[in-house]
């Protein structure tokens, strides 16, 4: 099945339109992906918040959660962890919102880090200058 070796399924809902239908794909896309995969992690992704004040991004993020939550647990799925992110192509939250699924996806995500810590360390006490001195010479 398609969802057998999926690690994560984003869900795009456009905020300037009206998400009822969205909503109800979503419910029925994640219950079909969480029968075949209980491991998938589920991001939806609220798009077009570019010109949208802060509290109408706030308030539509809380609507999306609380129906797509109470819509999964009409259908049994209360354990599923749902990250919502606001994102628009008019500045870099569509490209964190990415890179936060794809960190999510590296299970050695912590080990890399704490490696790179440990490289930016070694070569500051070899060098003795400061981080971005390091990080831009090298």
């Amino acid at each position: 099945m398609i969802f057998g070796n999926c690690g994560s399924l984003a869900f795009v809902i456009d905020t300037k339109a009206n998400y009822n239908e969205a909503l109800t794909k979503f419910k029925n896309i994640v219950n079909k992906a969480y029968k075949v995969n209980t491991h998938i992690k589920f991001e939806v992704f609220i798009h077009k918040v570019d010109g949208v004040s802060d509290d109408t991004k706030m308030e539509s993020q809380r609507d999306i959660y609380q129906r797509a939550s109470d819509d999964l647990a009409e259908v049994g799925l209360t354990r599923i962890h749902l990250s919502i992110h606001l994102t628009s192509i008019y500045d870099h939250s569509i490209f964190e919102a990415f890179s936060k699924v794809v960190q999510k996806l590296i299970p050695q995500l912590s080990t890399l880090e704490n490696l790179l810590n440990i490289f930016i360390s070694l070569k500051l006490a070899k060098n003795g200058s400061d981080v971005s001195n390091t990080l831009t010479t090298s």
